[in-house]
């Protein structure tokens, strides 16, 4: 999505140019920049192999006037078509606004073509930009190297890789043809979805055109996707009356408790304990009970269970007093 930056002023998108190898998307880049007024222009940073391969991306901030007093720029990258790249490619399609595909007409590169596409929708899945969010995006095919002999047809071209219709044009990049009319196409979509529905023609306008003049364009689409979309929208069904259901009555809350001071809470009167009940009271000692006979017991010998009962126990032999006399 687009970035704000609210200190400076500025709305920065980011478009992607994606495609198989040695399709020409580093050569879009370099004709842009040259056919670019300085002024509009920011630097061009390449790295490439000694087979003229690039490794990285390729950034080109493009100043395009203001839009409600926020300056618009727009940052071109391309991805490296190697397939030994690939996670380069996906770290460079982390907040993308917009992407360009450019296809390679050669009849030898058709099944690298089908193979760019789905490694770039499986980017995307994989970054989470599935669905609506996937849609929201804006698409522009570019159908490069027109020039090659035997070309591959546009319409075998469009059905294998534009089936829902994107805004798409012929390009042959290293002589300039058709570079500036897919960036316009690209620019004009990539500010419509930021006012408003994106549009679905493929008319561009100028690069270097002011934004007020780009959502004057812009505007007459908007009004019509949106009239559109209300009228495609079927009227929502009349909502049916909750069913009644018996319910068990609720007690109402207790009331608040009041709010002591302080100095009210200390004068309070002391909490009195409640009397705890016993399973029965023990019964009053009598006053004779200190008088009471006590009775000894030998040992070897068992106490009577009861108070004045003869006692069971065996008695001790008597001793012979004249035992021990001579």
């Amino acid at each position: 999505m687009a970035l704000i930056n609210h200190r400076t002023r500025e709305i920065h998108f980011k478009i992607v140019y994606y495609g198989p190898g040695l399709c020409g998307k580093t050569t879009n880049l370099k004709a842009l920049h040259d056919k670019l007024p300085p002024e509009r222009r920011g630097k061009l940073i390449s790295i490439a192999t000694d087979h003229e391969r690039t490794l990285f991306f390729d950034f080109l901030p493009i100043d395009l006037g203001q839009v409600n007093g926020f300056l618009t720029r727009f940052h071109l990258y391309t991805v490296p078509g190697q397939v030994y790249y690939r996670l380069s490619r996906r770290a460079v399609l982390q907040g993308v606004d917009g992407l360009v595909f450019v296809a390679d007409s050669h009849p030898a590169r058709e099944a690298a073509n089908r193979e760019s596409l789905a490694d770039l929708h499986e980017h995307l899945r994989t970054l989470g930009m599935q669905g609506p969010s996937l849609a929201r995006i804006p698409w522009v095919f570019q159908y490069n190297k027109r020039d090659v002999a035997l070309a591959m047809p546009l319409e075998r071209m469009r059905a294998m890789l534009n089936p829902h219709a994107h805004p798409e044009f012929e390009a042959v990049a290293n002589e300039g043809k058709g570079v500036s009319e897919s960036l316009r196409a690209m620019c004009k979509l990539v500010l419509a979805r930021l006012s408003g529905p994106m549009p679905t023609s493929s008319s561009a306008v100028p690069v270097a055109a002011s934004a007020p003049a780009v959502a004057a364009a812009s505007a007459p689409a908007s009004a019509a996707a949106a009239s559109a979309t209300a009228v495609a929208e079927p009227p929502a069904p009349p909502m049916r009356p909750a069913a009644t259901t018996a319910t068990t009555p609720v007690p109402a809350p207790a009331p608040p408790r009041p709010f002591l001071s302080r100095a009210a809470f200390a004068s309070r009167p002391p909490a009195t304990a409640a009397p705890t009940r016993t399973s029965a009271p023990p019964a009053p000692a009598s006053p004779m009970s200190a008088f009471a006979p006590r009775t000894y017991t030998s040992p070897g010998t068992t106490a009577p269970a009861t108070p004045g009962a003869p006692s069971t126990a065996p008695k001790p032999p008597a001793r012979d007093p004249n035992a021990g006399r001579s």
